[in-house]
């Protein structure tokens, strides 16, 4: 779930409507979690990974663990111009690509080494999904 543009303020927050930026991201985190963990673990046992479901949670926890964060505090934290509304397509395509790479990276050296294709695509499908259920959310959330 990529993060949201918003307005920088003083004191160093960026927030729409009532929401801080930190708090979209608890948000953000929770739904990107609850979407791409259960479907990683679909993928890779519909793949015949012969991987323990401990092991498929734990690398897709750690998959997002190294680039959800990075994600949303990177441009919030050196680049606020990136959350700008004319800015943020350039930031979503670059930002979700490198996602994108990071994670597959992840899942071809823990659970798919000699099918990197297939760790492409799990790793495509859990953020394509995630990014659209969390576009939802923002939707219901008015945000």
């Amino acid at each position: 779930l990529g993060a949201q543009g918003g307005t920088p303020r003083a004191a160093g927050r960026v927030t729409i409507g009532a929401m801080t930026f930190h708090e979209q991201y608890a948000i953000a985190a929770a739904v990107t979690l609850a979407v791409e963990l259960p479907l990683v673990l679909y993928l890779a046992r519909r793949a015949r990974l012969l991987r323990t479901d401990a092991r498929i949670l734990a690398a897709a926890g750690a998959a997002n663990l190294l680039t959800h964060p990075a994600l949303w505090y990177v441009p919030w934290s050196f680049f606020p111009a990136a959350l700008e509304p004319a800015s943020y397509p350039l930031y979503v395509v670059v930002g979700e690509t490198a996602v994108l790479l990071v994670e597959t990276l992840v899942y071809w050296r823990v659970l798919a080494p000699g099918r990197p294709w297939l760790a492409l695509a799990m790793s495509a499908l859990a953020n394509a999904s995630s990014y659209g259920v969390g576009m939802v959310v923002w939707a219901i959330l008015g945000r």
